[in-house]
């Protein structure tokens, strides 16, 4: 009787697999008929819930970079589209470079539009949720010509304030320029975090209040503008931590006023035989010591189950650091992945040890301390890493803390 229901056990644990593989080869909306060929998006409606929703996009499926091609607000049927289904491509020769996100649209599931060749954004679906599949980053990563960003700037909702959501463009590490309509009023937690490109900021606007982390590791930017504050309003608006690239003293100020607030700069003497003689003004770079990298909360060894999301962040104390490149080596000794960026995300499978590298101010290069992530990829490891799949409670993992 024990083995028959061992067998049992085994037999049903070998069919939640294989469903399992299905669902990851396929893809949720799979079966959920086939997507026709199309010039526009495809949408599905959910009659008892009275919504519809943008599901995957056929091969080929292309638009012009001139045109804003804008998801529908409705569906033939009259549902209004309110959400945006996850792995809308999972092939290169998807291209939406101009795209529009619709005041319809309520929710946005995790990469969303990863893959679809986006160059230009229009956000202008106020406090939309993003959904983040516990990885808290954008549905618009993935996209390395993204570089611009609008928000708000088609809102046909009138007399209504606009809030940019969380999340929303997080790691988006090509982003250059984001620029708010003047409805646009708050800005939510971590929504440009690690947009490590990002240069200029432009607010139509009265901006209230920018949210914790909202850009946070932005350090590159260089002009900020503001065409409806003045310095002293500037001041008023609540701006919460892990905002320091906002206060940067490299930045460009450009307000309503037509002040502009120069970089702090330091007349040099270029022609010392000459005393008191100067020849021209530079910036005067900020004093940063010894330059150090490491990696944020860093332990020697991080113990994590099988298939766990685990999250590190490179803390550097320079923002002028050429950028970062994280170095994966296997236990064997051989090394997995080289990746660049201040992030590194690594689904757990087998134990790594990591580290990441930059360059010093003379161009040497510098590393951090190595951190190991110990795997359990025991047998009774990956069938609880099954379950926990099952359930929607993998554990993630951020800076070494398990969230």
């Amino acid at each position: 009787m024990k083995n028959y229901f061992v067998k049992k056990i085994f037999a049903a644990s070998l069919a939640c697999v294989i469903a399992l593989g299905s669902f990851a080869v396929f893809g949720f909306n799979a079966f959920a008929g086939d997507v026709p060929d199309v010039t526009d998006f495809s949408l599905e409606s959910n009659k008892s819930l009275k919504y519809a929703y943008v599901v995957p996009f056929k091969n080929n499926f292309s638009s012009s970079e001139d045109d804003i091609k804008s998801v529908p607000k409705t569906s033939d049927d009259g549902f209004t589209v309110k959400t945006i289904n996850s792995g809308l491509s999972d092939n290169a020769t998807v291209k939406i470079p101009n795209l529009n996100i619709p005041e319809t649209v309520e929710k946005i599931m995790a990469g969303a539009f990863k893959n679809c060749n986006i160059k230009i954004l229009h956000f202008n679906a106020n406090a939309c949720a993003i959904s983040t599949d516990g990885n808290n980053a954008s549905p618009f990563i993935g996209n390395p010509e993204f570089k611009k960003a609008y928000f708000g700037d088609i809102y046909e909702v009138p007399n209504k304030g606009f809030s940019v959501p969380q999340y929303v463009c997080k790691e988006c590490e090509n982003l250059k320029e984001v620029e708010f309509a003047s409805v646009v009023q708050k800005i939510q937690k971590e929504a440009f975090s690690g947009c490590v490109s990002l240069e200029t900021v432009i607010f139509r606007g009265k901006i209230i209040s920018i949210a914790d982390s909202a850009f946070n590791k932005c350090d590159k930017i260089k002009d900020i503008y503001c065409y409806d504050m003045t310095e002293e309003e500037w001041k008023s608006v609540k701006i919460e931590n892990n905002n320091d690239a906002l206060s940067n003293k490299n930045i460009v100020w450009h307000f309503k006023d037509n002040t502009v607030t120069e970089p702090t700069t330091k007349p040099v003497n270029t022609n010392p035989s000459v005393p008191g003689k100067t020849d021209e003004t530079v910036t005067e770079k900020p004093n940063y010591g010894v330059f150090k990298i490491s990696i944020l909360n860093a332990k020697s060894s991080l113990y994590v189950g099988f298939g766990s999301t685990v999250i590190l962040n490179a803390d550097v104390n320079n923002s002028e650091h050429q950028p970062v490149k994280w170095i994966i080596v296997s236990k064997a000794g051989n090394t997995v992945k080289e990746q660049s960026g201040r992030t590194l995300k690594i689904i757990a499978k087998e134990t790594v040890t990591v580290k990441c590298m930059t360059t010093d101010q003379n161009g040497n290069e510098i590393e951090s301390p190595e951190e190991t992530i110990i795997v359990d990829n025991s047998f009774f490891g990956i069938i609880k890493a099954f379950f926990q799949y099952l359930f929607g409670t993998l554990p993630v993992y951020e800076d070494n803390i398990r969230k």
